[in-house]
């Protein structure tokens, strides 16, 4: 057992939001540490951000890469998201993309493929097991990430308004 695995796993909650799709969009994610009996250590950290001009699949996959350029490479780590283009991208798609030089199975370009790529190699040092969840059903992290990535969107959305 490496260090990594008797420190347990790192659950992530994330989220993305976009103010018009596209438009002004914000990020979510939320970190906590377990320990290897999956109790909660007590560290726990939010991160967030936002973009100008952009959409909400971008905003999603910005939260998960964000989170994973916060874990430390050989982390085992637990993404959670109620994005279904994250989850599916990353457990069932990116490997047949990759096989076909980022085409997908039509032969039309993958989209945000820059994120893709991104996201495939920070998952590739880190142990990452990814998992959908059904948004806005009650999941308190779920919800507390869903409310700050609208929170940073709609600031980006009220800073054009002011500023237009």
């Amino acid at each position: 057992m490496n260090d990594n695995e008797m420190r347990g796993v790192i659950l992530v909650h994330t989220d993305g939001s976009c103010a018009g799709n596209p438009g002004p969009g914000g990020w979510a994610a939320e970190l906590e540490w377990y320990d290897k009996d999956e109790n909660p250590t007590g560290r726990k950290i939010t991160l967030s951000g936002r973009a100008e001009r952009t959409t909400s699949n971008r905003m999603e996959m910005t939260a998960a890469i964000e989170a994973l350029k916060a874990i430390p490479e050989g982390s085992r780590v637990e993404i959670v998201s109620d994005s279904q283009i994250l989850i599916n991208g990353m457990k069932e798609w990116v490997q047949g993309w990759i096989g076909r030089g980022w085409l997908k199975s039509n032969n039309k370009p993958v989209e945000n493929v820059d994120l893709w790529k991104q996201l495939v190699a920070l998952a590739e040092l880190r142990d990452v097991r990814w998992f959908w969840i059904k948004g806005h059903d009650g999941d308190e992290a779920n919800e507390r990430v869903d409310r700050l990535a609208h929170e940073e969107a709609q600031r980006f959305a009220t800073l054009g308004q002011a500023l237009g």
